[in-house]
């Protein structure tokens, strides 16, 4: 049956109409579905970081004039992580070196002065002599820290040590009493008192790094979860250097545990029951020093065998304060801080100090390698939005990295304080720039998805309006080819 020219015609118009709204709905569909990208800040080309060492030499002599010159001289020609520097502007910053002649060569630390270190040197000593012995002691202090300041150089962690924890805006730690049995346990302890006494003092003094939540915690049952070695030759219950990390049973002991932003440090005391008395870590078949170990970037525990004859529900003051000397003591190694020196306390302003400068080199660089990370993620997936919200944040980021830098390497602006906090915004406003809602959506949507999306959109549309075009144009030019094919043969 022969199609009239009118129905080709209808049908025509038809398939035309809606190649026209296709075809219209393209420059819509491809403005809805455009993604903004906001332009991101340039960012600048930072040289390695050389914090400033501020010190001030002081000489009781005279005659000693021009030493303190040679001994920063010589301090900065023989390292590289600090600027040795007497220029500083920040004296609640400054280390005074008060260098006095003497029989013998002694250094004495004066915590009641201030940043106060008195060096003694023989009076026989020309004024080299003299620069060398003071360049020698600071280098000798500074040792450690230099190493790990190296180490940050290279990685953000504050530590090349794999037991110290990487910075967090927050720590939550908890102090847990965990009761081996159901029978005679201690159901008191004066944790706040002995915390005020020990703990606290270093948290305040370090407040500047992190904000840190104390709580505690009293639990009656904490079993372990195997049966500690028995000898009997000594009587004892033995743990081996390989059962350490079992004696945590995190599946029924509520410890802390990350939440949010915050990191969890957990400190146990753990009063074996009976049965397990005397508990002792030994290694070698020889008693390890001490009842406590560290667990690397977890806490620490510490093993308490109380007296056959102990009858009291509460646990005794100055044992729990002994106990928390050795808490006190892990958790500073887990936060990174410098080893003790001898005649200092846990919190002298040196440690302080040199734990202020490592985690600031961490933040600093922390930030900078986040910042240079945001760029890299954006050229990467063409197709992801970049909200006004995240180029300010990166923005703000890279205000306060210049800030703490200005601070931390500038002499007339030198503040310790000051960079640490400039430092800790910079990593805040960096990660939640990297971290935008908005973005992380497609950090892990590639280019193929789209085929997944699209296709089965405009599939069912498109197969049958370019198959009815195909056949209108068939058909089209079959008429044409009859056509001009009839008028021939007419001249004809």
């Amino acid at each position: 049956m022969a199609i009239s020219h009118d129905e080709t015609a209808k049908r025509r118009g038809v398939l035309l109409a809606f190649w026209a709204v296709f075809l219209l709905g393209l420059p819509m569909w491809y403005l809805t579905t455009q993604v903004s990208r906001a332009p991101l800040p340039a960012l600048p080309t930072w040289a390695p970081l050389k914090p400033i060492f501020p010190i001030s030499i002081q000489l009781e002599e005279d005659t000693l004039a021009g030493v303190s010159a040679l001994a920063i001289q010589k301090l900065n020609s023989v390292q590289d992580v600090y600027h040795f520097s007497t220029e500083t502007a920040a004296a609640r910053d400054t280390w005074t070196v008060q260098v006095k002649l003497g029989a013998q060569q002694a250094i004495q630390f004066d915590e009641n002065k201030s940043r106060t270190i008195t060096l003694t040197v023989p009076a026989t000593q020309d004024h080299a002599s003299i620069a060398d012995a003071v360049a020698e002691t600071l280098q000798k202090l500074t040792g450690d820290e230099r190493q790990t300041m190296a180490a940050s150089r290279i990685s953000a962690r504050a530590s090349a040590d794999l037991r110290v924890v990487n910075y967090a805006p927050r720590f939550n730690l908890l102090f847990s009493l965990m009761n081996g049995g159901g029978l005679h346990p201690f159901l008191d302890w004066p944790i706040e008192s002995v915390l005020a006494e020990t703990v606290e003092p270093i948290l305040a003094s370090i407040q500047e790094v992190s904000t840190f939540i104390v709580e505690s915690q009293v639990q009656h049952y904490a079993e372990l979860t195997f049966e500690p070695k028995f000898e009997e030759e000594t009587g004892e219950h033995v743990l081996l250097p390989s059962d350490l990390s079992n004696v945590i049973n995190a599946a029924e002991w509520p410890l802390a545990t990350a939440e949010g932003d915050a990191k969890p440090l957990n400190f146990i005391i753990y009063v074996p029951k009976p049965e397990h008395r005397p508990l002792v870590i030994k290694q070698d078949g020889k008693s390890a020093a001490g009842y406590a170990f560290l667990l690397p970037q977890f806490g620490s525990v510490v093993i308490y065998n109380p007296p056959a004859n102990e009858t009291s529900k509460t646990m005794d003051k100055a044992i729990l304060a002994t106990m928390m000397e050795t808490c006190t003591s892990h958790f500073l190694t887990l936060i990174g801080m410098s080893p003790r020196i001898a005649g200092w306390p846990d919190h002298s302003l040196w440690r302080r100090d040199a734990f202020y400068r490592a985690r600031l080199m961490e933040l600093i660089r922390s930030a900078q390698q986040t910042l240079a990370s945001i760029p890299k993620m954006v050229d990467a997936l063409p197709n992801m939005h970049v909200p006004e919200q995240a180029a300010a944040r990166m923005a703000q980021a890279l205000t306060h990295v210049d800030a703490a830098l200005l601070h931390t390497t500038a002499a007339n602006d030198y503040d310790l304080i000051a960079a640490l906090r400039h430092a800790r915004q910079a990593v805040a406003f960096a990660e939640a720039a990297f971290f935008d809602d908005k973005m992380v959506s497609l950090l892990y949507f590639p280019q193929e998805h789209k085929y997944g999306v699209y296709m089965p959109l405009f599939g069912p549309l498109l197969l049958p309006l370019g198959l009815s075009l195909l056949r209108e144009i068939k058909g089209f030019l079959v008429a044409r080819r009859v056509r001009r094919s009839t008028e021939a043969k007419k001249v004809q």
